[in-house]
C-alpha cells in the first residue's frame, strides 16, 4: 500500500477505535509508536464478542519525515452478544420419489365400423278393401256370363253353366227338370244376348235336375260347383235368374240360409232361403258371396194349410245332392237311390204343397233315346262310317254314327274337308256352325248337309 493510502486511511481508522473504546471499557492493546496500524480485525462469526486486532508493519525509513506517535485507543465496552443457539431443525425424512412409470402412448383404437342402419322397408300402400256392397257388386259381374235364360216352347226357365269345353266349344247348363220337361224345343240364352239350341244330356225327374249341353261358341265361362258343406242357418245368399221372364239382365235378389233339410219324398237336401223367389226363376243358380253355386233354386211356398199365406218360404237343391248325381247325368242316366244315410229331423206340422216356380204346363213325357242321321249331298253317312267321299276330296266325321248309322241326342259333330285343291272355298248349309275348311253340327234332329266349292 502506498504512503498516501495510509495516511488518508489513518484517521478514519482513529475515529473507528474511539467509538469503540467509548462502547467498551475493555483497554485495546497499545499501538507501538512507530507502526501504524493497517487493519481492523473483523468480528467473527463466532458466537465470543468481537475483538480488534492490529498488526505492525514495519513502514520503509523516510529520511524527510517522521510521523508523531498516535494516540492510545482505548477499546469501548461492547454489550456482550448472547450467542447464537443454532437449533437443530429436524430434517423431514426424504420421501421416496416414486420410479416414474412411462405413461403409455395411447394407441389409436380404430374405431368399429358403424352398424349399420336398416333401411326400413318400404310400407306398401294399403290396398283398397271393398265394402259390402262393392264386394257383391264385383261379385255379381263375375258370375253374370255364366247366367243363361233357357227358352222352351212351352215356358221360360233359369240355369247356369257349369262346365265348358274349349276343344270343343260347348258348354254344359245346369236347370230343373220342370224347366225342359215335355218341351220340343230348348234354346239357352247366353250372357242375356247369344241364343243357342239345347241338347238335352240327362236328367232326374225325382230331385228335379237337369244337364244342357249348347255348341258352338267357343267363350263360353263357367260358375263354381259348391258341394255347399260350408252351408249354414245364416250364411248370405244371392238368387239370379229371370222371374216372369223378364226382358234384360238376369235379375239379383238377397237373402240368408233359413236351414238345411232333407227330403225324404224327394231323396235330396235342400236349401231353405228367404231370398225372393219367383216363376222364372226355376232352374237358377243360389249362390254363395264367394259365386259358387250352393244351390239350384226350385219351388216356393205360396201358401200353407187351409190358405194361410206363407212368406219367405223359397227352396234350391242343395250342390250335396248336385255334386253327387253329377256324373250320372252329364252321361244321360239318373239315380233313383238317396244320396248318403240322410237323418232328417221328423216333425208333426202338415207338409204345405209346393208351387213349382215357371208356368210351364207338361203335354207329353220327353223321349231321350232319340235317334238322328247326318245325309251329306244327297248320301246318307252309314254305320260307323267315319270318311265321306266328294268331287272336291273327303270329308270326314269326327264322330261316326253307330252300327244303325244314327246319333244320340245332342251329340256334336265336326265335319273336316280334306283336299288337293288350292285356296278351296267351302260354301256349307244345313249345319249349326260353319268354318273355313270344316263345320259343327249338333244331333237335335236329322241333318241334311250340303257342301260345295267354287266351280264344282
Amino acid at each position: 500500500m502506498s504512503r498516501h493510502a495510509l495516511l488518508f486511511l489513518a484517521p478514519l481508522l482513529a475515529v473507528m477505535a474511539v467509538a469503540c473504546i467509548q462502547s467498551q471499557p475493555t483497554a485495546l492493546p497499545t499501538v507501538n509508536p512507530g507502526s501504524r496500524p493497517t487493519a481492523l480485525a473483523a468480528q467473527s462469526a463466532s458466537p465470543s464478542p468481537a475483538v480488534v486486532s492490529s498488526t505492525t508493519t514495519t513502514p520503509t525509513a523516510e529520511p524527510t519525515a517522521t510521523i508523531p506517535p498516535a494516540a492510545t485507543l482505548v477499546p469501548a465496552p461492547t454489550r456482550p452478544r448472547p450467542a447464537t443457539q443454532i437449533v437443530a431443525t429436524p430434517t423431514a425424512a426424504a420421501t421416496a420419489t416414486p420410479a416414474m412409470e412411462p405413461t403409455p402412448v395411447p394407441v389409436d383404437t380404430p374405431a368399429p365400423p358403424p352398424d349399420p342402419t336398416p333401411t326400413p322397408d318400404p310400407t306398401p300402400a294399403p290396398t283398397p278393401t271393398l265394402d259390402l256392397f262393392q264386394a257383391l257388386e264385383l261379385m255379381i259381374q263375375q258370375v253374370r256370363p255364366s247366367i243363361v235364360r233357357v227358352e222352351t216352347d212351352l215356358g221360360t226357365g233359369s240355369g247356369v253353366i257349369f262346365e265348358t269345353s274349349y276343344a270343343q266349344g260347348s258348354a254344359l247348363v245346369l236347370t230343373n227338370y220342370h224347366v225342359i220337361e215335355q218341351a220340343r224345343r230348348v234354346v239357352a240364352v247366353v250372357n242375356d244376348a247369344s241364343p243357342f239350341e239345347a241338347a238335352v244330356m240327362g236328367v232326374d225327374p225325382v230331385r228335379d235336375l237337369a244337364v244342357l249341353k249348347i255348341c258352338c261358341y267357343g267363350q263360353f265361362q263357367a260358375a263354381r260347383l259348391s258341394d255347399a258343406q260350408a252351408t249354414r242357418a245364416g250364411t248370405e245368399l244371392i238368387v239370379m235368374g229371370y222371374p216372369y221372364a223378364l226382358e234384360g239382365q238376369a235379375t239379383v235378389t238377397r237373402g240368408i240360409v233359413s236351414a238345411v233339410r232333407y227330403e225324404d219324398e224327394n231323396m235330396r237336401w235342400v236349401i231353405q232361403t228367404d231370398a225372393p223367389i219367383n216363376p222364372g226363376n226355376s232352374g237358377g243358380p243360389m249362390l254363395s258371396s264367394s259365386g259358387e253355386v250352393v244351390g239350384i233354386t226350385t219351388f216356393k211356398y205360396r201358401s200353407v194349410g187351409g190358405g194361410t199365406f206363407a212368406e219367405g218360404l223359397g227352396f234350391a237343391v242343395s250342390g250335396q245332392t248336385i255334386v253327387a248325381l253329377m256324373p250320372n247325368l252329364k252321361e244321360g242316366t239318373a239315380l233313383t237311390l238317396p244320396i248318403g244315410t240322410p237323418h232328417p229331423i221328423p216333425t208333426a206340422t202338415p207338409k204345405p204343397m209346393a208351387t213349382p216356380a215357371p208356368a210351364i204346363v207338361p203335354t207329353a213325357v220327353p223321349t231321350l233315346n232319340q235317334r238322328f242321321t247326318i245325309t251329306i249331298n244327297g248320301a246318307p253317312v252309314g254305320p260307323e262310317e267315319r270318311v265321306v267321299a266328294a268331287a272336291f276330296g273327303q270329308i270326314r266325321l269326327s264322330v261316326p254314327p253307330d252300327e244303325d248309322g244314327a246319333y244320340s241326342l245332342g251329340t256334336v259333330v265336326t265335319l273336316t274337308v280334306f283336299s288337293n285343291l288350292d285356296d278351296l272355298i267351302l260354301r256349307w248349309s244345313g249345319v249349326d256352325l260353319a268354318q273355313e275348311s270344316s263345320a259343327i253340327v249338333q244331333m237335335f234332329e236329322d241333318k241334311v248337309i250340303r257342301v260345295r266349292v267354287g266351280g264344282y
